[in-house]
């Protein structure tokens, strides 16, 4: 819950300054570990608290890497392959429930990615009504 409150003071922060907040791993994330962390109990109350109090963003991106050029990527990090297909597992199981949310391939060209987020977050940021050329690639 620290988490949510951190990103909470951050929005209101952000809100009240007419600034545009922009989190890393955020609910997600949390909502992963939670099901990682706590696999053998039921989790749907931690769920539920998570989408409830968390920071609701105006937009969602979320990075698809194969978890095979994740770890070739990081060859140091301090998960294991398994650890990380597993990750990749949850992760894609509860992005259902998260909109609006943009998916890009991890595995394309930076220059792509770099096309494809700036594409569509630019013209919120600076604006624009939804459903314009902003929406295109938005889920949800």
């Amino acid at each position: 819950m620290q988490t949510v409150a951190t990103g909470r003071r951050a929005a209101i922060r952000s809100r009240l300054a007419g600034e545009v907040l922009i989190l890393e791993r955020h609910l997600l994330d949390a909502m992963v570990d939670v099901e990682w962390q706590y696999a053998n109990v039921p989790r749907r109350l931690q769920r539920y608290l998570l989408r409830a109090t968390a920071v609701r963003p105006d937009l969602t991106f979320r990075i698809v890497v194969d978890p095979a050029t994740a770890n070739a990527r990081n060859p140091g990090d301090i998960f294991r392959p398994d650890h990380v297909a597993a990750h990749a597992a949850i992760a894609d199981r509860l992005a259902q429930g998260i909109r609006p949310m943009v998916v890009v391939d991890g595995d394309a060209p930076m220059l792509t990615n770099r096309e494809t987020i700036l594409g569509v977050a630019l013209p919120l940021v600076f604006g624009r009504e939804k459903g314009t050329e902003a929406g295109r690639g938005l889920t949800g």
